[in-house]
């Protein structure tokens, strides 16, 4: 009897410190600019990545847990380096990450938007 306490204590207290994770991707394309890329007067130079981390307690209170898909894509402008030339970006895709610890109190989502970097060349 004493032996059954301690396994079903072992698998409860198992339980209790495992913890989940959920990764969801979006292939969406939100583009309000019209560019021919049928031709070939451009290259893909790179693949730039953005990201953005929130923490939160409860699923509630936390850091960081508001605009994460903007702060992202903030993130991922500055990594493309397009300031100032004929550069632009395509073919984004928009992955979420969750990570739900201990017992569901505290959490982790992360947005990681990724895109490729294109340079226009004259034909």
């Amino acid at each position: 009897m004493y032996r059954l306490i301690n396994i079903i204590g072992c698998c409860v207290i198992i339980l209790i410190l495992n913890s989940c994770g959920m990764t969801r991707g979006n292939l969406g394309n939100e583009n309000s600019t019209v560019v021919n890329l049928s031709k070939n007067n451009f290259k893909i130079i790179k693949t730039a990545e953005g990201e953005a981390t929130a923490h939160t307690v409860l699923g509630i209170f936390g850091f960081n847990h508001k605009d994460l898909y903007n702060q992202a894509k903030k993130n991922l402008i500055v990594n493309a380096d397009l300031n100032g030339q004929s550069k632009a970006l395509i073919n984004f895709t928009v992955d979420e990450s969750t990570h739900i610890g201990f017992l569901g109190l505290f959490n982790r989502k992360t947005i990681t938007i990724s895109a490729q970097v294109i340079e226009f060349i004259s034909e």
